[in-house]
This record gives structure tokens, C-alpha cells and sequence, in this order.
């Protein structure tokens, strides 16, 4: 599960190839579930959330797009249906889904054959 964890991976440190060699240690079959801050959800708004957070935490955030965020999942197999808002990913209800929300989440499996996206 990399939830609430790769925001303070930041870019100069590749949280690409951080995630890539945590899901490469799964075993073959395993599920990556991920959730992350948005930036471009409310985007006025989380890029001062984001930089009032980062004045006041010892710890860096990074929030990231849609794209950013998916990219985590690359070369896996996505589960429907796939990256979305935190919310919307399976909701119970049609309340539970019109959740407001500032986090893209998914899930993806690693496939059986130990490498990724095979």
C-alpha cells in the first residue's frame, strides 16, 4: 500500500524508481494500492494548501496530476476503474461517491511472471 506516503518522496529523489523497486520486492500476484494529493484537483486552491504545508511541516509535500500520480501504476495491470478520484474508486453509495475530495487513488496487480506490466 502506497498510501499517504509518496507526496514526500520528492522528484530529486525519483519516488519513480523508489515505488518501482518497492513493487518489484512484491511477489508475483501482489496488488499496489495508491493514494496521493492532487495538484490538479482544485488546483488554486491545493497550490496554496500546498505551499502554506510546506512553510509550516518539517516533512515536504509534493502533490502531482493525474498523470503524476498514474505513472506510479505504470507497467502493471490496472484495476477497474483505474486512477480516479479517491471517492469515485468503487464507492458504496452514490453519496459516498460525490465525496469531496484532493486525492487521485487506484489499485493495479503485479502480474504473475514477476516482471512488471507481463
Amino acid at each position: 500500500m502506497l498510501v499517504g506516503v509518496l507526496q514526500f518522496i520528492p522528484d530529486e529523489e525519483d519516488p519513480y524508481a523508489i515505488a518501482a523497486e518497492l513493487i518489484g520486492a512484491a511477489a508475483p500476484g501482489s496488488y499496489v494500492t495508491i493514494a496521493h494529493p492532487a495538484s490538479d484537483l482544485e488546483a488554486p486552491a491545493m497550490a496554496e494548501f500546498a505551499r502554506r504545508y510546506n512553510e509550516l511541516a518539517a516533512e515536504k509535500a509534493r502533490f502531482r496530476t493525474h498523470d503524476e500520480v498514474s505513472r506510479f501504476l505504470d507497467g502493471l495491470h490496472l484495476i477497474e476503474p483505474g486512477v480516479v478520484k479517491l471517492p469515485t474508486w468503487r464507492p458504496e453509495s452514490e453519496i459516498e461517491a460525490r465525496y469531496p475530495t484532493v486525492q487521485w487513488a487506484g489499485m493495479a496487480q503485479k502480474r504473475s511472471s514477476g516482471r512488471r506490466g507481463v
